[in-house]
């Protein structure tokens, strides 16, 4: 990157921060009010305090100063403006030219509408969160993974299927292959958990578990989280090749539906000429 676009990033930063500051009410993030207040938004002090920063750093920060910032810095004036999925993801682009860290959730509510689309699509598919936990998934689903709706785990984890359901292994008809490119796949969504303390949790406990799931996370490998093939041994048709693919629930900050399209269907669509 140039020193000019460094310059023009560094303005935009600054602008950006001036107008969260500027648009934020005392009373919003919980600061008393005053009628004879006569700043619009916040003071720079304010922030500051609500941050836990200092007000000479935080001022530089705001007048664009050529100056490094941490992660932690900008999660701190994340929340003390309080900023949304979307501001948060635009500050750290803006600051770092990165996305920010993952952060670790509680199950969101899944629309109505993504429910729907699930549970009438012609494929398995499921919804996953940032750290593999299984939410939803449809009945095709359930076919191809019973463990999904046989888990004694309280809980249905990819991960922890994968390395420690007999029954799971024996579905995958490339176990060791797909295996690894799980581990290498949910690297990605470790990394960007910042060592959040429920993914710290999940490796440990697999490393406790799986000699195999140790070894490979020593690996160090990584791969991109999208599209790919998996071979399957279907309870019923024996066995299947799947082209998985990942689509982003929207609306959500750690949601991904995966969906399961059968090599065959493919084929039939590049082949068939009525089929748009």
């Amino acid at each position: 990157m140039g020193k000019l676009d460094r310059v023009d990033h560094r303005l935009a930063l600054a602008g950006f921060v001036r107008s969260l500051r500027s648009r934020s009410k005392p009373a919003d993030v919980g600061l008393p009010t005053s009628p004879r207040r006569r700043t619009p938004g916040l003071r720079r002090e304010e922030v500051a305090y609500l941050a836990g920063v200092g007000v000479t750093w935080y001022t530089w920060f705001e007048q664009g100063r050529d100056i490094s910032v941490s992660s932690d810095f900008l999660e701190r004036i994340s929340r003390a403006f309080r900023l949304s999925s979307a501001e948060r993801s635009h500050l750290f682009m803006l600051a770092q030219h990165r996305l920010p860290p993952a952060i670790s959730q509680p199950p969101q509510g899944i629309p109505e509408t993504v429910t729907a689309l699930l549970n009438t699509l012609p494929h398995p598919a499921y919804i996953k969160n940032n750290r593999w936990d299984v939410v939803a998934w449809n009945p095709l689903a359930g076919e191809i993974f019973p463990d999904f709706t046989n888990s004694d785990l309280g809980h249905v984890n990819l991960l922890q299927l994968v390395f420690t359901s007999p029954d799971m292994r024996q579905s995958m008809l490339d176990w060791e292959g797909d295996a690894r490119r799980t581990v290498a796949k949910f690297r990605l969504d470790y990394a960007r958990a910042n060592e959040d303390p429920m993914f710290e949790a999940l490796v440990a406990d697999l490393k406790s578990q799986s000699v195999e799931f140790r070894q490979m996370w020593e690996r160090q490998e990584v791969l991109p989280i999208g599209e790919g093939l998996k071979m399957i041994r279907h309870p019923v048709h024996g066995p299947q090749t799947y082209r998985h693919v990942a689509l982003t629930v929207e609306g959500s900050t750690n949601l991904t539906m995966i969906v399961y399209i059968p090599t065959e269907a493919l084929l039939q669509v590049r082949v068939d000429p009525d089929v748009e």
